[in-house]
């Protein structure tokens, strides 16, 4: 249950649809949250019936991880190109193996 005091004027503005709620998560899931208003007079009172919302969790770590599996990928995939250039380049500048055969 998240709570937000009364000191959260944005939540409170007319013209704002949206307020930004605090929450973390450790891992990528589906959250049903219930949204009930309750008077800043009198915090007993509830405003209107309250509703559910369908959030989608994701932790910000995920993010982060699945960038540095990318560029990892890049990096190994990359490399192997680089080498397989530089291996071909070698050999076609490679003198030919001279045959002296003693015979």
């Amino acid at each position: 249950m998240v709570a937000i005091s009364p000191k959260d004027q944005e939540l409170f503005r007319i013209d704002a649809p949206r307020a930004l709620v605090p929450a973390q998560a450790l891992g990528t899931d589906t959250v049903i949250a219930s949204i009930v208003l309750h008077s800043a007079a009198s915090p007993t009172v509830q405003i209107g019936a309250g509703d559910t919302v369908t959030v989608d969790m994701r932790p910000s770590w995920e993010g982060i991880g699945t960038g540095i599996v990318v560029i990892v990928l890049v990096l190994v995939f990359g490399g192997g190109v680089v080498r397989q250039i530089l291996r071909k380049r070698k050999r076609r500048w490679a003198p030919p193996p001279s045959g002296t055969g003693d015979g």
